[in-house]
């Protein structure tokens, strides 16, 4: 009868154990998936705007693989192919 009981109890923690665990698994599943796909297929380039009080001002192309800084890309602003502003 106590066995029983013990066997009863245990199962019941079990499966509440998982039930709690459910939302993380979930969650760590999902970004693990995402981390895996950005490795494989990483992002080359990158679109920076510049917004003045809600209203779009400039539109920057960043390359990702560019041997050049990231600021330096901001920086310049003399290829009009990639940047475009609007008016």
């Amino acid at each position: 009868m106590q066995q029983e009981t013990l066997n009863t109890i245990l199962t019941a923690s079990g499966w509440i154990g998982l039930i709690i665990l459910c939302p993380f698994l979930w969650r760590f599943s999902c970004a693990f998936i995402i981390f895996i796909y950005y490795k494989l297929f990483p992002y080359k380039t990158l679109w920076v705007e510049y917004k003045h009080n809600g209203v779009l001002i400039k539109r920057t192309k960043v390359k990702l693989n560019s041997k050049d800084p990231i600021v330096r890309q901001l920086n310049e602003t003399n290829d009009e192919k990639e940047n475009y502003y609007v008016k």
